[in-house]
């Protein structure tokens, strides 16, 4: 049999219902010990000792000669972010954290978000409730892998966590909660960015990795709805291990590439390394030709001329996952198939568009 709860205890279990699930709202002045008293029979000692409780565990606080109030943390939850980088070296993952957590949308939600790598994550994890008390979430940004590692162990825990990222690399989590952005609308938004600009011999850069070959047969569709030749030889794939510009400086040293703009499907390394190969075979950008790829990264913003990209709106997307938070019980997010979140997406022109 458990301990019996003292009249004390008992009593700070009912105020702390009464705060988090009652009419009360963030700053409102709280019962009096008086009314206290007087409403739950209880003596002063036992009142003060609940009320003592309650404003340690940061549910209420007092102002001096004003009285009791509830505290704006009664109401906070706390997301746990796990990524394979830190904010640090991670644009998008700041963009992201800062929407869930950070933005004028997550604080009015009481939201707040801890970041951890995913080394971090498996330190934490034995401890995961004494650690974030307040726990409400783990969101695994854009690394399934380690979702997938630690899936059953917080299943076990009772920890509601979800998969947020690609919907390409979200096809192993099944069983599993996950928010996407769409691929194909991603490919398609930067590929209607070049024909609007008048280019219809477009070529593909990409590389092997499950995101990136989803990102290169979402091209090849694309061409084909708009009926737009293209041959295996405007769509070039880097080799595991090589170099993005070494690569394409050898691709270029054949004459025409058959197209007057390139899709790349990341800046990292493909967009980059193009652009810097095509500056040294003195290809006028974007006269001669036009470079798009995905990824707003600081390597892009330092080139000459800046490298135009596509992005996913993190922020907004954090937004729409608070949404879905507040709006639905862990059950209501289904864990049976991927949510396809309707991401926005952000194109920065950059000079070789």
């Amino acid at each position: 049999m458990g301990e019996r709860l003292s009249k004390s205890q008992r009593l700070e279990a009912e105020l702390e219902d009464l705060i988090l699930h009652g009419s009360y709202r963030v700053y409102d002045r709280f019962l009096s010990v008086s009314k206290l008293k007087k409403r739950y029979r209880a003596s002063q000692a036992t009142v003060v000792s609940a009320l003592e409780h309650l404003e340690a565990r940061g549910l209420i606080f007092r102002r001096s000669r004003s009285g009791i109030f509830v505290s704006p943390t009664s109401r906070t939850k706390e997301i746990l972010i796990v990524s394979s980088a830190s904010r640090a070296v991670s644009n998008e993952l700041n963009q992201f954290s800062y929407g869930l957590g950070e933005s004028p949308c997550a604080s009015k939600a009481g939201w707040v978000t801890i970041n951890c790598t995913a080394e971090d994550f498996e330190e934490y994890l034995p401890n995961l409730r004494i650690i974030c008390k307040k726990l409400f979430a783990v969101v695994f940004f854009r690394c399934p892998d380690v979702m997938l590692r630690h899936h059953q162990a917080l299943e076990e825990r009772n920890v509601f966590h979800m998969f947020y990222g690609s919907s390409s690399a979200a096809r192993q989590l099944n069983g599993c909660r996950r928010y996407c952005y769409n691929e194909k609308k991603l490919v398609a938004k930067a590929l209607d960015a070049l024909y609007e600009k008048g280019h219809r011999r477009i070529g593909c850069f990409s590389c092997s990795g499950t995101t990136f070959e989803e990102r290169t047969e979402c091209y090849r569709a694309w061409m084909r709805e708009k009926g737009l030749s293209f041959s295996e030889q405007t769509v070039h794939i880097l080799p595991d291990g090589e170099d993005g510009y070494a690569f394409m400086m050898k691709r270029l040293a054949g004459g025409d590439p058959g197209c007057s703009a390139f899709f790349c499907t990341s800046n990292h390394g493909l967009g980059s390394g193009l652009l810097q190969a095509l500056r040294d075979k003195r290809i006028s950008v974007p006269g001669e030709m036009a470079v798009l790829g995905v990824g707003d990264i600081e390597t892009a913003r330092m080139l000459r001329p800046r490298l135009a990209a596509i992005d996913i709106d993190y922020e907004r997307d954090a937004n729409a996952l608070i949404d879905l938070f507040a709006s639905s019980t862990e059950d209501g997010i289904a864990a049976h198939g991927p949510v396809l979140g309707k991401s926005s997406f952000i194109i920065t022109p950059g000079g070789s568009l």
